[in-house]
């Protein structure tokens, strides 16, 4: 039998037994059915579970199931209220809603989600700048007593060089004008230390070709007697002079092929007469040597050294001298009778 009383409003101090051991299950059953609100001054102790409502009871650490936002799970072991609620990262968890006091630890929940990284930290203060280094003294010496003497003038610079080419030797051409020509007629050999005048393969240390004019003695040569091994004296001197000519002559074509120009009468020698009786005195020609002293044209043109046929006169002379005296005895004799 069941009996089932309705009030309006209760209100006591006492203890309310109610016997009825009927579960329920939902808002209309139950031995207790609260259509309105339930104020509760004091400690509630429910031995069984709480459902329905929105609250739910449990004697165990399992947490309901299917529970909705809003529900209210009250764990009596450790006297421990939890609210099923979003953690505001799209997580339900049971949220611990007890006030402050030294329950013992709920169950621990499911893990939330990793939190978003924090902002990167402030950078750190820039070190502080080393001191800077003490600036040194200037300490002038002392002022001279008297101004130097001032030095004498450098010469003047070579003034303008112009590109020339090797062995050419530079000469001023005007005024602070150094020339170095490319072709002309001075020339230095450095290979064998020759100086060629008029042409650029000398063949001696002073090689000149054209005319050379002087104002004073040209000495040469030597004629110290110490200084000489004398094999003998010129013999049959005065046949070996009838045997050269002395010719006037003018330079033909082929000698002014070689530069010989002048077209005025000479006078001298034959060099082919000169090598048949005293070959010692014929050269060959400056003009045809080359920096080798070989012919340059292949024709060993030849020369005579022209003062070395004074040793020859002398000699025809002294042949010429002595035939006269022995002329003069002859003819004395016939004169004289005796």
């Amino acid at each position: 039998m069941t009996t089932k009383i309705s009030f309006n409003n209760i209100q006591g101090s006492g203890i309310f037994t109610i016997t009825n051991t009927a579960s329920s299950i939902s808002t209309s059953t139950g031995a207790l059915q609260v259509a309105g609100g339930v104020g509760i001054g004091g400690n509630v102790n429910i031995g069984g579970t709480v459902v329905g409502g929105g609250i739910r009871t449990s004697s165990t650490s399992t947490t309901p199931s299917n529970p909705t936002v809003g529900d209210i799970w009250y764990y009596p072991i450790t006297d421990t209220i939890y609210r099923y609620t979003d953690d505001g990262n799209g997580y339900y968890i049971w949220l611990d809603i007890n006030g402050p006091g030294s329950g013992s630890t709920g169950p621990q929940g499911p893990s939330g989600a990793q939190g978003i990284q924090g902002p990167t930290g402030i950078q750190g203060a820039l070190g502080v700048q080393g001191v800077q280094g003490v600036q040194g003294v200037a300490i002038q010496g002392p002022a001279g007593s008297s101004q130097g003497t001032t030095g004498s003038q450098g010469p003047s610079g070579l003034g303008t060089i112009n590109t020339g080419t090797a062995g050419y030797v530079a000469y001023y051409s005007a005024v602070n004008t150094l020339s170095a020509p490319t072709s002309g007629n001075l020339f230095w050999d450095n290979t064998n230390t020759r100086l060629g005048i008029g042409n650029s393969t000398p063949a001696q240390a002073l090689h000149v070709t054209g005319q050379i004019l002087a104002t004073n003695t040209i000495t040469a040569f030597y004629s110290d007697d110490r200084l000489k091994n004398v094999s003998g004296t010129i013999k049959d001197a005065l046949n070996k002079v009838n045997k050269l000519r002395g010719v006037y002559y003018t330079n033909n074509k082929l000698a002014e092929s070689y530069g010989y120009t002048s077209l005025e009468q000479q006078v001298g020698v034959l060099a082919r007469d000169v090598e048949t009786v005293l070959p010692e005195i014929v050269k060959a020609a400056p003009f045809d040597l080359d920096v080798n002293n070989q012919s340059k044209s292949g024709e060993n043109y030849k020369t005579v050294q022209y003062e070395r046929i004074v040793p020859l006169l002398i000699e025809a002379i002294k042949e010429l001298n002595s035939t006269v005296k022995n002329l003069q005895a002859e003819i004395e004799v016939m004169k004289h009778g005796t």
